[in-house]
């Protein structure tokens, strides 16, 4: 074999691996319908699944912001009723010392004649 049928042979060898090289790459490119087709039901189902949890996840929200509402609505009527609980009681203390100051009111003239007695100032 003389050196130009070795370059020859090299250069023929280059192409057969550039040939298939590029079969491959195109091999790697082309998608099929079969492929599209498949790909979309996996897509599909993906989107149906993650909207299901999706839905899943709304309704636990909204279960718990109605439960956090009802226990905020009990808590706040229990606060109304402790402080009307108190008002009533306030108003009952109030009452009874109005009514004791003002017999103390009336009995004082009384009290300030009979300490002017007591101690001789009056007669």
């Amino acid at each position: 074999m003389t050196q130009g049928e070795i370059w020859m042979l090299v250069i023929a060898a280059l192409a057969l691996i550039s040939s298939w090289i590029q079969n491959q790459r195109k091999q790697k490119n082309e998608v099929s319908f079969t492929d599209v087709y498949t790909r979309k039901e996996e897509f599909d189902e993906y989107k149906e699944t993650n909207d299901r949890r999706v839905e899943g996840i709304r309704a636990e929200i909204l279960h718990h912001l109605a439960e956090q509402d009802r226990q905020a609505s009990i808590h706040r009527s229990s606060i109304y009723r402790k402080i009307d609980e108190s008002r009533v009681e306030i108003e009952r203390k109030l009452d009874d010392k109005h009514r004791e100051l003002d017999g103390d009111i009336k009995a004082m003239p009384n009290q300030v004649v009979t300490l002017l007695k007591n101690t001789g100032a009056l007669k």
